[in-house]
């Protein structure tokens, strides 16, 4: 028994699912010719949750546990329980929220969704909170693994992540990409808005008399257009040198290691070859997706190796020479291989990519 199943078996039981625990743990047993160990004394334990409980507490004492990895599991346990009319809302609510509270992890996601929900719930009993909106949070979050805050906080919650990204942009931009990601094309959707009508006034008033008006404000409004759309090439030609110069790709002897720390945004990660481990959640290497994220265009240009768990947690590390070894020594293999390959093989033309499109482009058919 993995030491994975070990807590799924556990937490079902906090979560009152005793039948699903016997059905799941007599598949388990009529599986194994010999019992021993943890199944044995779970057999032994037989329907005594307190029993059965004490006994996968003691195995995983001091075990490191994919802890997403069994809340994506619990995900789908309920969700099926939940469509075949098994267990109603409030239990599976309240069933998610015991879950959490002794998953040692309830501050963190989905395990925060499951634990706050059941306050969101009574809320909605007593009328305080829309029932509907509550329903598409709870389902939302059951079939998609949608955060349940960011469902149940609105729209509110929308304009703060779109704040949040738009001041992320800002701190890894310089000055002159900021201005033309996110004012230069604002601004010109304003000239020309503020040309149409200034040119509908004149021709209304008099078009013959305000015609030469009218060209000339249409020649700066195209003047302006044409300088917007040509800085951005001029500025990526400028940097293209300088880009590649930072670039350090080259993976030499004393990059192979056991184990790899990252320190990013306040967090530490760290690796080795039976996972990953953020703070004190640990995810296996097995229940990991990987791949390679770029961008550029005017931002600067940032090159990472992103990770996505099981249960949508998503993390990023540098692309770097520690990185890179990571790869080949721990064997994750990254969903976009051969955009990575393209890079390490033609660092020239994968930089023009990446500063133009923000994204490598191998094939030169397909847009990323």
């Amino acid at each position: 028994m993995t030491y994975e199943t070990a807590a799924y078996l556990k937490l079902m039981l906090h979560g009152g699912l005793k039948e699903a625990y016997l059905c799941l743990l007599d598949d388990m047993l009529d599986g194994e010719p010999i019992l021993e160990g943890i199944l044995l004394e779970l057999s032994e334990a037989d329907d005594d949750t307190e029993k059965a409980i004490s006994c996968l507490k003691q195995f995983l004492s001091g075990q490191r546990v994919d802890y997403d990895f069994v809340a994506e599991r619990l995900r789908l346990l309920m969700l099926g329980l939940f469509n075949e009319g098994v267990m109603n809302q409030s239990e599976v609510v309240s069933a998610l929220c015991c879950m959490a509270e002794n998953s040692g992890f309830e501050t963190v996601e989905p395990w925060h969704s499951m634990r706050t929900m059941e306050n969101y719930y009574c809320v909605a009993v007593q009328g305080d909170l829309d029932a509907d909106r509550f329903n598409d949070a709870f389902y939302a979050f059951l079939a998609d693994r949608v955060p349940f805050f960011n469902q149940i906080s609105g729209a509110n919650g929308e304009w703060k992540r779109i704040v949040s990204r738009r001041f992320e942009d800002q701190r890894r931009m310089t000055w002159v990409g900021f201005f033309l990601n996110h004012i230069a094309p604002y601004l010109d959707m304003g000239l020309f808005l503020a040309v149409l009508a200034a040119a509908a006034a004149l021709l209304e008033a008099d078009a013959i008399r305000n015609q030469g008006i009218v060209i000339l404000l249409v020649g700066i409004y195209v003047f302006v257009t044409a300088a917007f759309l040509a800085l951005g090439p001029l500025t990526r030609a400028g940097r293209l040198d300088s880009e590649l110069k930072r670039l350090q790709l080259d993976v030499a002897p004393e990059n192979a290691k056991e184990h790899y720390e990252y320190h990013l945004n306040g967090q530490t990660i760290l690796f080795d070859r039976e996972g990953m481990t953020v703070d004190e959640a640990f995810f296996r290497l097995e229940n990991l997706e990987a791949e390679m994220d770029t961008s550029g265009k005017h931002a600067a240009v940032s090159l990472r190796i992103t990770l996505r768990t099981k249960s949508g947690r998503i993390f990023q590390i540098p692309l770097c020479p520690d990185s890179l070894a990571m790869l080949e020594r721990f064997e994750i293999k990254l969903d976009n291989r051969s955009d990575l390959d393209y890079l390490l093989g033609n660092r020239r033309e994968a930089m023009k990519d990446i500063l133009r499109f923000g994204a490598v482009w191998p094939d030169r058919r397909t847009r990323r």
